[in-house]
């Protein structure tokens, strides 16, 4: 299995949104080659679950890959790493 991970500079930004909504238009491509698509952002998990809305609404896509905050993800490496000590 093979990931793509891909991350913008904020939600709601024009550019990000076409290019996931894009992203969106082509899961099927991606699933057939085995890839899993994870987006990163540095809003919050509650404000991606809106920009989903506008991304799906203005490109007239279903996004269904997750949109991750960065610093989630950066926990969640770190401990698979071992770079982190849970408390």
């Amino acid at each position: 299995m093979q990931a793509i991970l891909f991350s913008h500079p904020g939600d709601f930004t024009p550019v990000c949104t076409t290019e996931l909504g894009e992203v969106a238009r082509r899961a099927a491509d991606f699933e057939q080659r085995g890839v899993k698509v994870i987006g990163l952002s540095v809003d919050s998990n509650e404000q991606h679950g809106e920009w989903i809305k506008d991304i799906n609404s203005y490109g007239s896509t279903n996004v269904q890959f997750p949109i991750v905050r960065l610093s989630d993800m950066l926990v969640i490496f770190g401990k698979f790493k071992g770079f982190f000590l849970d408390r």
